[in-house]
């Protein structure tokens, strides 16, 4: 790509940001799951450097919702989050944002579904974090 088209790309990201930053604190258990997984993607996959008040911004949300998460919102945050790291994100808001989603995933354990076990698990890996008893007793 020629420098204009990375530019414009770094000019339609920071405008995505900005937008995304107005809005961030009012999504639900369905759009605040998916806003963190997609950053983890982009994260993962480096296609798009995402600022930090952005990544720091959906797992707080994620954190203050955990409680409403269906299994499938706690799998793909806790993929997200893994995929972001707690460099991007802080070591103490991805203790709280881990914890949190633990306590959810504990709760919604009998609807999960293997693949979503997984996504927590992979998670937990990558972030070094240990399981809960309830999960390791799978």
């Amino acid at each position: 790509e020629d420098y204009a088209g990375l530019q414009a790309g770094e000019i339609l990201a920071n405008r995505l940001v900005r937008v995304t930053m107005k809005v961030v604190g009012e999504m639900d258990m369905r759009d605040a799951p998916h806003l963190l997984h997609s950053l983890g993607k982009l994260q993962a996959y480096g296609q798009v450097k995402v600022q930090a008040v952005l990544l720091e911004a959906a797992a707080c949300r994620v954190a203050q919702i955990s409680d409403e998460l269906t299994s499938q919102g706690v799998a793909n945050s806790m993929w997200g989050v893994g995929s972001i790291g707690a460099e991007a994100i802080g070591a103490d808001l991805t203790t709280q944002v881990v914890n949190s989603l633990l306590t959810r995933a504990e709760a919604t354990l009998a609807t999960s579904s293997a693949h979503e076990v997984a996504q927590i698990i992979w998670g937990l890996g990558r972030l070094e974090h240990e399981p809960s008893q309830t999960l390791m007793e799978l």
